[in-house]
């Protein structure tokens, strides 16, 4: 249920995720927030449509499906990997096309979208992709040891891993001016120059907070990751 005077907060998912990727975190979110956590075509209640591997014509989806339903209402964005490509392409449409932008945009465990991936894991052979996707971190045991669920999800995780993978990036001819943060694992396989260069994407100061733990270190930090965003609801 969406209120008419609530700020809303908008979950993207990662690679593999769906509309319940980021339950853990409800349980501390302000009731001030409305939470929309959307379902990807492809995955859970949308399963039965097909899967979208182009940033562009998923971001084109999104602001059609959930960003565009909003207006007047004000919001926020936020998205961990892949969810963090696809709230700065986003915005960058949002800008581009004059309509309303979020009130804050939160970005974890991914670079700044000049620095392109050089490993293409969404052609790796079965085995190779899933032992990079294991490397990771943030699977959970079940899917590691069970093979029908992985093969119930691997085009699923290889779609997504294509989209981030050939996401071609092309400066902007305007760069965002809002307030922005990004989280980042002090163990995960970003250099820190590829996570700071988010400052050339925005004119505003970019705050950027440093976490203990891997590519999936908000699992190990939903309490103060949910307390950050609780901190935004009064701004």
């Amino acid at each position: 249920m969406i209120s008419k005077d609530n700020l809303t907060l908008i979950l993207l998912p990662f690679a593999g995720g769906n509309a319940y990727s980021y339950r853990d975190m409800l349980s501390n979110l302000q009731t001030t927030y409305d939470v929309l956590m959307p379902e990807l075509p492809g995955r859970g209640a949308l399963s039965n449509q097909p899967l979208i591997g182009d940033a562009n014509h998923l971001a084109d989806y999104l602001i059609n499906q959930v960003i565009k339903p909003l207006a007047p209402k004000p919001y926020i964005i936020y998205g961990h990997s892949m969810g963090g490509l696809l709230s700065y392409v986003i915005v960058q449409k949002l800008l581009q096309s004059g309509l309303t932008l979020p009130k804050h945009l939160i970005i974890s465990g991914r670079n700044a979208p000049c620095f392109k991936r050089e490993r293409q894991v969404h052609g790796y052979p079965s085995t190779t992709f899933w032992s990079e996707i294991n490397a990771m971190g943030g699977l959970p045991k079940a899917l590691l040891e069970n093979r029908e669920l992985q093969a119930y999800f691997e085009p699923i995780i290889r779609n997504d891993f294509k989209l981030v993978e050939t996401y071609h990036y092309i400066k902007p001819d305007s760069i965002f001016d809002l307030p922005m943060t990004v989280f980042y694992g002090d163990q995960d396989h970003m250099t820190k120059e590829s996570v700071e260069a988010w400052q050339q994407e925005n004119k505003q100061p970019v705050k950027f907070i440093e976490m203990k733990g891997n590519h999936f270190f908000i699992f190990n930090h939903v309490t103060e990751i949910t307390n950050y965003i609780n901190s935004l609801a009064s701004l």
